[in-house]
């Protein structure tokens, strides 16, 4: 169910996409080596993003960086893995994306549109 500020996806409560402190954070499940590069739906409480690269050494981050930042309009040095590098699972914080950006990406994508806090346009 939806609410203010998160897009949870039910289930054990996790929330996908979450604003903190002024930043989004994302949860991530990432399938290396698609055959296609896309937001392919859930996966427990994380989206999951089928990526082309393999889950090797870093290729599949990097694929995930620009994946998200070419999507969002941002540069990919504003995105960043915080926790996960090793894993599928993983959280990253996306700076400056601005609330149109993030609208057609949830629309493209099929997702819930997580409402930024008050007072807060873009993050930084």
């Amino acid at each position: 169910m939806p609410m203010v500020g998160n897009v949870t996806t039910g289930g054990r409560g996790a929330e996908a996409l979450r604003w903190e402190g002024g930043c989004l954070f994302l949860a991530i499940h990432v399938q290396p080596r698609a055959s296609r590069e896309a937001v392919v739906g859930m996966h427990g409480g994380s989206l999951k993003v089928a990526l082309r690269a393999p889950a090797v050494e870093g290729a599949a981050n990097k694929a995930l960086i620009h994946f998200l930042a070419s999507a969002l309009g941002i540069s990919p040095s504003r995105v960043r893995i915080v926790r996960g590098e090793k894993s599928r699972e993983k959280r990253l914080a996306i700076e400056g994306v601005g609330g149109e950006a993030l609208r057609a990406f949830c629309d493209r994508w099929k997702l819930p549109f997580p409402s930024p806090p008050e007072g807060v346009t873009a993050l930084r």
